[in-house]
């Protein structure tokens, strides 16, 4: 007997939120969980052409692309420092 495939409900994953799924993006809010446990929140932003540079910058350059889960090291103005994504919206 020949099976006819995966039907489309075969294709969705249950239980998994739709930030999991997300990789952070120009305009993304992102949740980012340090070493020591305490969780920051900002948005990715493009930059305007005046010269203020955001101390976010780096941060924001680190985790485009990235994925829920992956964890991030990166060199800030205050220093290195390694940060887990954990949502994105």
């Amino acid at each position: 007997m020949e099976s006819s495939g995966p039907g489309p409900e075969d294709d969705r994953v249950l239980g998994v939120d739709e930030s999991d799924v997300r990789a952070a993006r120009i305009g993304s809010r992102v949740w980012l969980m340090d070493e020591s446990g305490v969780e920051d929140r900002f948005t990715i932003k493009l930059q305007d052409g005046g010269s203020r540079s955001s101390s976010r910058a780096p941060l924001a350059r680190a985790v485009l692309g990235r994925w829920v889960g992956e964890q991030v090291h990166v060199w800030t103005p205050a220093g290195a420092r390694a940060v887990t994504i954990v949502r994105v919206d």
